[in-house]
């Protein structure tokens, strides 16, 4: 996800790689008899959980995809699970493959590990959720970040707040590091956290007045800040250590969301998100570590800029190559630099920082004025150039639908959520009239239906190209994916019992000759909404 990097002579061969691989894309695989889509949240025995699972997170190690995690409700996904709350949960994919393949292949599920336990093995004491993966293209993945109200996972968890962990996979360890430079506990509650790609730094949003670093010396100089208001949530980011990105850094605890100078955001700053590796040559040759996290934030003095008293997308960036350097950059502005005329949000960068995508309202961005929805906008925050996703090449044709949820590749793919009907024609029309996960490409700029059956076909539209639209019986709409590392595999949420068709046909044999019973069921029953892993393309 970042741009064509070169770390040292040995490396040259793999920035060359990476060169080929950045210049292309995944293409859609659509191979005809090929089951291209699984059902990730399985129960123990590889069927439907009695359970709504969601917040699926893919591993971005390379071309692997080797952990999906995401949360659940399920009580029959492992054994032992007695706690009746939300769980966080990782499913390995089945062997063989190779981190280091060329070409991306099918994903098969392999089994399934509690990520959210006690300290003693057990279950944790309160709802955990909202899972993130490390890894990149320099490390393997095995970690897994998540948030829990629960205080028996880590010692010494007295602060009665949802906290942010990250679970090592090598070890059996679980680490908090919603903390304070000197270990202290947060004071109030974390609600999002995301991993770098090296699993040694996280960032994450609190509602906490003893989080930021406001007294430091040396090496942490630059990214000591003024306390936030009282009552507001702010973007935090944590430094474990362990990488050469983190010379004089581990243990620290800042504010992210303030300005270069360390004055804090003045209004609520949220969505943290957090680049996985960093950016490479020739601005920042070497690096190891993600440096470079977006956020949405209501504050009004985060950029002089920013008039429109709406919420926006902000990018900090705080790279310590021979010394640390911040800066805050209004992401979702107009070509003046001034923010949008309405609001902002949702965004996701890629590993690199280079590039931010985001959800917006405002119609003076990218012109998209006329179509009265939300569009998905990606920014290269190096010019400031901004492109419209959610839009076919030709004209631009904008969405007839609401855009949301964007999630962003190495080389800025963009997959996202959209109710609309007019921007995809692969694999065909899209007549089910409820939102679909689509993949932009951003070389071609064409999009294509990625929420796709396990035999490549959209759910719930008709396969007549001649039949009408909108069926009696609408299924589930898709929902919030997250992407792969080069985009080769996508993660989306569904409620359609005929995505994974050998599972639908296990459980509810001759389901799949009944579409609208199933879409039904997809209505009427919360137990069938879950995760699915889904093949983009080699």
């Amino acid at each position: 996800m970042v741009s064509v990097r070169h770390f040292v002579p040995v490396r040259v061969a793999l920035a060359c790689l990476c060169a080929l691989l950045l210049a292309a894309p995944a293409a859609r695989a659509n191979v005809p008899g090929t089951s291209t889509t699984r059902l990730a949240s399985r129960s123990a025995d590889g069927r439907f959980p009695n359970g709504r699972s969601q917040d699926g997170a893919i591993a971005q190690d390379r071309k692997a995809a080797s952990l999906v995690a995401y949360d659940s409700v399920a009580t029959n996904i492992v054994a032992g699970d007695t706690n009746g709350v939300s769980d966080v949960f990782a499913i390995h994919r089945a062997q063989p493959y190779r981190r280091n393949a060329a070409h991306a292949t099918i994903w098969e599920p392999g089994a399934t590990e509690l990520i959210s336990k006690a300290l003693d093995g057990g279950p944790a004491d309160g709802p955990s959720y909202l899972p993130d993966v490390d890894g990149d293209q320099l490390h393997d993945s095995h970690c897994v970040a998540f948030v829990s109200t629960a205080d028996n996972l880590v010692p010494g968890d007295t602060n009665g707040q949802p906290d942010a962990f990250v679970r090592d996979l090598r070890t059996g360890t679980t680490t908090r590091v919603s903390v304070a430079t000197g270990g202290g506990q947060a004071d109030g509650p974390t609600t999002d956290v995301q991993v770098d790609g090296a699993c040694d730094r996280a960032a994450f949003t609190a509602s906490a007045s003893n989080l930021a670093l406001t007294a430091g010396s040396g090496a942490r100089k630059p990214l000591v800040t003024g306390a936030p208001p009282g009552g507001t949530r702010q973007v935090y980011v944590r430094i474990l250590g362990g990488q050469p990105d983190d010379k004089g850094l581990a243990g620290t605890t800042f504010l992210a969301s303030a300005t270069g100078r360390g004055t804090p955001g003045n209004g609520d700053s949220y969505d943290a998100q957090l680049g996985e590796l960093g950016d490479g040559c020739p601005k920042a040759c070497g690096t190891t570590s993600g440096d470079a996290a977006a956020f949405t934030s209501a504050a009004t003095n985060l950029s002089p800029r920013d008039g429109n008293a709406q919420a926006d997308v902000y990018e900090h960036t705080f790279r310590n190559q021979g010394g640390v350097r911040t800066r805050t950059r209004l992401v979702s502005a107009r070509r003046s630099g001034q923010a949008g005329n309405g609001p902002s949000d949702q965004p996701a960068i890629n590993d690199s920082g280079e590039h931010v995508a985001f959800r917006t309202a405002a119609t003076d961005l990218v012109g998209t004025s006329g179509n009265g929805v939300s569009n998905i906008v990606m920014a290269d925050t190096d010019t400031g150039r901004l492109t419209l996703v959610s839009a076919t090449p030709q004209g631009p044709h904008v969405g007839n639908g609401a855009s949301a949820n964007p999630s962003i590749s190495r080389n800025a793919s963009v997959l996202f959520a959209s109710a609309a009907d007019n921007l995809a024609v692969v694999p065909g029309a899209d007549k089910n009239c409820v939102a679909d996960v689509l993949f932009w490409n951003p070389v071609n700029r064409h999009l294509a239906t990625e929420s796709t059956d396990s035999s490549d076909l959209i759910p719930g539209s008709p396969n007549n190209p001649n039949a009408d639209p909108c069926p009696a019986a609408r299924t589930a709409p898709a929902e919030n994916p997250a992407t792969s590392y080069y985009n080769n595999f996508v993660a989306f949420e569904h409620g359609s019992p005929l995505i994974d068709l050998a599972v639908a046909e296990a459980d509810y044999p001759g389901l799949r000759r009944d579409p609208v019973r199933a879409a039904q069921m997809a209505a009427t029953d919360p137990t069938l909404h879950q995760v699915y892993m889904h093949l983009v393309g080699p």
